[in-house]
């Protein structure tokens, strides 16, 4: 298994910043993420998400842009 840490656009040490919250990008930005550690030489192509509160909501972002190599998600949200 390979694990990463991805912080949202303006979040913790993400160089971006935040235009509000849940906003487009920030689907295409979970897409463009998963999609890129899928197609990784060493990855299986199988990409799992999960996190609680905000990073819940990202995994259904993600979900809803169906990156074919996403292929499970644990959203918690409290």
């Amino acid at each position: 298994y390979v694990v990463a840490a991805v912080d949202t656009r303006g979040g913790g040490a993400s160089f971006g910043t935040q235009q509000g919250f849940f906003m487009p990008a920030e689907a295409a930005d979970a897409r463009d993420v998963t999609e890129w550690l899928g197609t990784q030489p060493w990855s299986t192509g199988k990409v799992g998400m999960i996190g609680r509160s905000y990073l819940g909501i990202t995994q259904l972002f993600a979900a809803a842009q169906a990156p074919p190599h996403l292929v499970a998600i644990f959203p918690e949200m409290y």
